[in-house]
């Protein structure tokens, strides 16, 4: 598993945050406010942000963060499941992307989902149909919280398929 934060999200480009606390169904479109890691503006580093800045350099000094695309990090699922809840603690809201199950009571499929190997999860894959979690933090200031399988790629095609 990988894991990724982008910090600072732009707040003109999250077009769901007037909408009730509740499920909403979001269509699989660029203008729709659905998630998209290869394609949404929304997800990307802002220009002058601490990442965007720092992270050319950081690429070259530690081979870790060099193998890491676009910031992505390595993950046992621990590390992964510390971050998110300290940016969970004393938050205001949380808009979590995926799919109900159990009439509701449960999500899933909140990760990447597209870019995968030939195999039994390829069927699924799409383009703009990523799950992930937006968190409003106490100040206002949105951040997204984004995973991913390893196997995944982060080149995909119109299908969200590997090229």
């Amino acid at each position: 598993m990988q894991y990724r934060e982008v910090r600072f999200l732009d707040e003109r480009l999250f077009v769901l945050g007037h909408l009730d606390n509740d499920w909403h169904p979001v269509e699989c479109s660029a203008a729709s406010g659905a998630l998209d890691y290869v394609r949404s503006p929304l997800l990307r580093e802002r220009p002058g942000s601490a990442m965007s800045i720092a992270a050319p350099v950081l690429r070259l000094v530690n081979p870790i963060v060099r193998s890491a695309r676009f910031g992505w990090v390595e993950s046992t699922a621990d590390n992964a499941l510390d971050l998110l809840e300290r940016r969970l603690s004393g938050s205001k809201r949380v808009f979590v992307f995926g799919c109900p199950y159990d009439n509701g009571l449960g999500v899933h499929d909140i990760h990447m989902n597209q870019g995968d190997p030939a195999g039994r999860f390829q069927r699924l894959d799409g383009i703009w149909q990523d799950g992930g979690t937006i968190i409003e933090s106490a100040n206002g200031r949105l951040s997204a919280f984004l995973t991913k399988f390893k196997t995944q790629s982060l080149t995909t095609d119109d299908n969200g398929l590997p090229r």
